[in-house]
């Protein structure tokens, strides 16, 4: 039965480890061996042997243990490190030369011989593979005969030693080169891995940051939308208790407007009665004086009426008397007055100023009378031409008129425009009496010029031959109001240096008389060429004087201290009246179209209170009140005010033609029906 070829045994996957061969050397076996191969003379050397066998023996068994660990420490390595496991069972697949001297030199001896395996080996290895790593008995005793037969040939086992030694450090050498490969592999691999893995976690980090600042936008969205959502409820509240708050105060306001509109109808009525008490005291008075005056001068007064006594009057030579039923319009309640003008708004504390009329020594002037005025000018144009003071008296007419019409929004500038400073030309309409009362613009009344200056600029001359080219915007009114002369005082003027021109001739030097002689000339000479006396009514107005004291209005003059008229004609300086006025009477009393002179130049010089000084603006803050006391106002007049009176002695001239021309026409029909 033992030469019988041994059957195959059963595959049988073993444990790992698998169990250590042992050595028996007291089997029947191992003795018989050795009787045959070792005579009794070779027991020296059988002794030698088998120490030498000890020793590889425990070197060898200090072998497979340190293997054992190794490999066992690399199975656990691999299965806990996925990315290595595949490359280093490859490795472990291959059959290692220890196990294969193992097998040579350490045959077993049981019959029942188990098929060992490697525990790991990959379910995919084929057939082949599994042969050349599986141990089957036969092999073993192949082997065994192996190991008998080389016993027999050599005695001396010490140079089978040192191969074995030597194959022993060749696998290690190449197991240490395997070991190192997979290291370094292993190294590389996970620095891959880290690589990888910083990317990922940069990857994850940098969609960590993505997602966390569009959920920190969502919130700061949703969040602005519910502030949003709170604003409107905040602002909804807010406009609802404004609302509120509006609403009572218009009740408030209606219930004080109705309040204040009664006592304002009260105190209209009550003043009206005073009023009209004043007028029969006034007239009466008027009656009187004008009955004592024709008396002295034994004038039959059933046959002459009051203009034909006025005609006969210098409504100019008088004085200024106290009459509390002036002033002849409301302070402040005229839209039309200038911020400059209206010294009531701008917070000046006296009124006085506003309670004085003009009283001429010899006869009496009709109060001025709104609606007489308006139907004067009915369908006619009364236009003002001049510098500022005469935009001054302009605005004081408009106002005068406006306070009679009962529907204010009949009264209105053309052009819709509100402020009256800058230059050019305005209108105002009544359109209940298609009327119009205009200003122009026109500080000389004739053409300011510029002429090339040898610098590459230009110059500023006055042209004293033309006439402003403004002139065609009043040709053909019905009231012509001119002005000038406070132009003429200013330093350019005065000193005629190279500023006054006729033709292309530029005058080195010229008298400023001389000047305005030239200027008047040339402005009467288009008066009698351009103006129908038979239609329209020529006047000028004279020299308005200022009254500046301490100086110049550029050099710290002030009248604010001044709250009362001059009394008496001695305090009065005619000697500072500039001489162009002297020349303008010359030059109006050769012309051949009548012009009427309203010499006002007396009547305004005892009017020193009534200037705005420094009631220019109002609410000032404290620089422009400096401002104000520095630079004061003492040429212009406050309104209601002197301008008033102008207005009114040109109404009575106005009048007092209007009735001479109605006589004239009377006499001619008395005429003819004789």
């Amino acid at each position: 039965m033992a030469d019988s070829p041994p059957s195959l045994p059963t595959r049988k996957q073993s444990s790992f480890p698998p169990t250590p061969l042992q050595i028996r050397d007291n089997s029947p076996r191992m003795s018989e061996l050795k009787k045959s191969l070792f005579p009794p003379s070779l027991s020296t050397i059988t002794s030698i042997r088998t120490s030498v066998f000890k020793t590889q023996k425990f070197m060898l068994f200090l072998a497979y243990v340190f293997t054992f660990l190794f490999v066992t420490c690399a199975i656990f390595f691999v299965f806990n490190n996925p990315s290595i496991n595949h490359s280093f069972r490859k490795v472990l697949n291959r059959r290692s030369h220890l196990s294969t001297f193992f097998s040579h030199y350490f045959p077993s001896n049981h019959q029942n011989s188990t098929v060992y395996t490697l525990p790991f080996t990959p379910q995919k290895l084929n057939d082949a593979s599994i042969t050349q790593n599986t141990i089957f008995p036969g092999e073993r005793n192949g082997s065994e005969n192996g190991l008998q037969s080389s016993m027999k040939n050599d005695h001396f086992s010490s140079n089978e030693g040192e191969n074995a030694e030597v194959r022993h450090e060749s696998s290690s050498k190449k197991e240490e080169e395997e070991s190192q490969k997979v290291r370094k592999k292993h190294e590389e691999e996970s620095k891959k891995v880290s690589k990888k893995e910083d990317e990922d976690s940069h990857k994850v980090r940098k969609r960590q940051e993505e997602e966390a600042q569009k959920i920190g936008k969502k919130e700061e969205e949703e969040s602005q939308k519910v502030r949003k959502k709170e604003d409107s409820q905040k602002i909804r509240k807010r406009q609802e208790e404004e609302a509120q708050k509006v609403r009572k105060k218009r009740d408030e306001d209606s219930r004080n407007l109705r309040k204040r509109q009664e006592e304002e109808a009260q105190k209209v009525s009550k003043k009206e009665e005073e009023d009209s008490q004043k007028v029969s005291q006034r007239r009466e008075e008027e009656s009187q004086q004008v009955n004592m005056l024709s008396n002295s001068k034994k004038i039959d007064t059933k046959n002459e009426a009051w203009w034909e006594v006025m005609s006969h009057c210098d409504v100019f030579d008088g004085m200024w008397v106290k009459d509390d039923a002036n002033p002849l319009y409301e302070p402040g309640y005229c839209p039309f007055v200038d911020e400059p003008f209206d010294c009531y708004r701008n917070g000046r504390p006296d009124n006085g100023y506003e309670k004085f009329r003009w009283q001429p020594k010899h006869c009496n002037i009709p109060r001025f009378d709104a609606k007489d005025m308006l139907e004067l000018l009915r369908g006619k144009r009364l236009v003002y031409v001049g510098d500022s003071l005469n935009r001054n008296m302009w605005e004081s007419m408009v106002c005068l008129l406006r306070n009679f019409v009962e529907d204010k929004s009949r009264v209105f500038e053309v052009s819709g425009r509100e402020d009256f400073k800058k230059e050019g030309a305005y209108s105002f309409i009544f359109a209940d009496y298609n009327c119009s009362v205009e200003f122009v613009r026109s500080t000389f009344l004739v053409q300011e010029w510029e002429i090339p200056d040898g610098n590459g600029s230009t110059k500023e001359t006055l042209r004293l031959d033309l006439v402003e080219r403004s002139c065609d915007k009043y040709k053909g009114a019905d009231v012509l109001v001119f002005n000038t002369g406070h132009w003429w005082t200013h330093e350019k003027t005065s000193e005629g240096k190279g500023y006054y021109q006729e033709g292309s001739h530029v005058y080195g030097e010229l008298n400023v008389v001389e000047a305005f002689r030239k200027a008047m000339t040339t402005w009467a000479r288009w008066i009698e060429t351009n103006v129908d006396p038979l239609k329209t009514d020529v006047f000028f107005r004279g020299y308005s004087v200022s009254h500046f004291s301490g100086g110049e209005w550029y050099a710290g003059g002030k009248c604010d201290s001044d709250t009362e008229p001059l009394q008496d004609e001695k305090d009065l300086s005619p000697s500072l009246y500039p001489p162009i006025m002297g020349m303008l009477e010359d030059v109006i009393k050769w012309m051949k179209t009548p012009v009427y002179y309203l010499n006002v130049t007396i009547m305004s010089d005892f009017r020193k209170d009534g200037h705005p000084s420094v009631y220019r603006q109002p609410n000032m803050t404290d620089e422009e009140r400096r401002m104000t006391l520095r630079y004061q106002d003492c040429s212009h007049w406050c309104l209601p005010g002197v301008p008033d009176t102008w207005n009114e002695l040109l109404y009575a001239q106005i009048l007092m033609k209007h009735y001479q021309k109605q006589q004239k026409q009377q006499q001619q029909q008395q005429q003819i029906g004789s």
